[in-house]
């Protein structure tokens, strides 16, 4: 490592490496090198010629940075579940729609290492939902904060009045504001409840996510399954979206919430990407690169585990439904149907020989949409333990309805190597089964094949 971010005075880094310089520990040619790579990489980005920024230089949320944000947050937003197809949106059968949470009209969508932005930089999701949809009736609740900036001493009172202004003042989720919620809730058609993290670093205290921000659970902080499940008991349609910067889940809300949203950081215009694809102008499209646990007992939850884990009998509980997580790595649905067929991949491969297959993806629904095939191999039997799958391979292709696409990879031999007991890079002949399909619990298509 040639740069770290202590400041110069810190007794965790520059006073012991000085120290252990000093009694030759650490050569002076470790240090040279260091500061000649550092040097090299500012002189390409030309910082000896041009030091510093012009501030008349409109360099921030350029035209071309926004259009880029916009797309990047399209992008990555996850639809996790979707129970009887009730996103996208008809705007004609839910004409009312009620936004509440603590995450709904706010710059939480910006994430940790950010600081409060100018309201024209940023899109809630109140504000991208009443931009998208005019015709419809936004209604507003506010929940309050996730965490309050006023004591809870000063919110335990009963004048709505003073409870009101103390929403304003930052206060968090109270008996008023979950009041408030189901309230305006019976008069809508339809409930958008934004819920999870809070990680603009600004509001240290106030965080729940980012650097330093550890927690023991990976529940929704606070009050915030009370507000849902108060809102839930009003048999309006719910839609749960989840602004965070790490996984989040609740076995409740998982169960009993007929569509959930994970959006992520998506930026400054997350609240517009978000209303795009909460009113079908936008099909969802991304999918989870990481595993989402069920509860902070499955912990740690991956999907590259070892065979043993799962097949013995012996895993995370006293029932193979604890084996399972609530969203498996690669997981993300979309408005539209795919189907996986035509494998064609040779079953013997020789050594040092890469492994060339191609299959089709065809869309089956009645709407545009983009998939991510992919490609996971087991290596079957090894000298020492490896992963039920890796993945090794994927690409992300746009279809139209009815159309079908072949797709080609080339998997280098190298790829099937593991290290040995001598610590060895190798790859050992035998048997590896490939797996492809939209994640890793829905594969479509599977082959074995052998190196000799």
């Amino acid at each position: 490592m040639d740069m770290h971010m202590y400041s110069p005075d810190t007794m965790q880094f520059v006073v012991p490496l000085t120290q252990l310089i000093k009694e030759g520990k650490v050569p002076t040619e470790r240090v040279d090198d260091a500061v000649r790579r550092i040097l090299k990489v500012k002189f390409e980005l030309g910082l000896f010629e041009n030091r510093y920024v012009d501030p008349d230089k409109d360099i921030y949320a350029t035209t071309e940075n926004r259009s880029l944000s916009l797309e990047a947050a399209r992008e990555c937003i996850v639809l996790l579940k979707n129970e009887k197809n009730l996103l996208p949106i008809d705007k004609q059968k839910y004409k009312r729609i009620l936004v509440t949470g603590p995450n709904a009209d706010n710059q939480s969508i910006l994430g940790d290492w950010t600081f409060f932005q100018p309201d024209s930089n940023v899109t809630t999701i109140l504000k991208g939902i009443r931009d998208i949809a005019p015709e419809v009736d936004v209604v507003y609740s506010n929940s309050g904060r996730i965490k309050a900036k006023v004591s809870r001493e000063k919110t335990n009172t009963t004048d709505p009045a003073l409870q009101k202004q103390l929403l304003i003042e930052g206060g968090g989720i109270s008996d008023y504001s979950i009041s408030d919620a189901v309230t305006k809730a019976r008069y809508c058609d339809l409930i958008v409840v934004v819920i999870g993290g809070y990680g603009i670093r600004s509001d240290w205290g106030l965080r729940t996510y980012g650097e330093s921000a550890d927690r023991p659970s990976i529940d929704f902080y606070g009050r915030q399954l009370e507000l849902v499940r108060a809102l839930q008991k009003t048999q309006k349609p719910v839609i749960a979206v989840i602004v965070n910067g790490k996984p989040l889940n609740n076995e409740w809300v998982t169960e009993n919430i007929p569509a959930i949203v994970d959006i992520w950081e998506p930026g400054m215009y997350g609240g517009k990407a978000f209303a795009e694809i909460l009113f079908g102008e936008v099909n969802p499209s991304g999918k989870l690169p990481i595993t989402i646990p069920k509860n902070v007992g499955q912990i740690p939850m991956y999907y590259y585990q070892s065979p043993s884990r799962y097949w013995t009998g012996y895993g995370l509980g006293s029932s193979r439904s604890d084996d399972y997580p609530a969203f498996c790595f690669g997981h993300g649905l979309s408005y539209t149907t795919f189907e996986y067929n035509n494998l064609k991949l040779d079953t013997i491969f020789s050594k040092n020989e890469d492994i060339q297959l191609s299959f089709n993806v065809k869309n089956t629904g009645k709407l545009a949409g983009k998939e991510i095939p992919l490609l996971f191999i087991h290596d079957c039997v090894s000298s020492v333990v490896t992963p039920v799958a890796l993945l090794k391979e994927f690409t992300k292709i746009e279809l139209k309805a009815g159309e079908e696409k072949t797709i080609s990879f080339t998997i280098p031999y190298s790829n099937l190597g593991l290290w040995n007991k001598e610590m060895k890079y190798v790859v050992e002949p035998g048997k590896f089964t490939l797996k492809i399909g939209r994640s890793f619990n829905d594969i479509r298509l599977q082959q074995d094949i052998y190196i000799q």
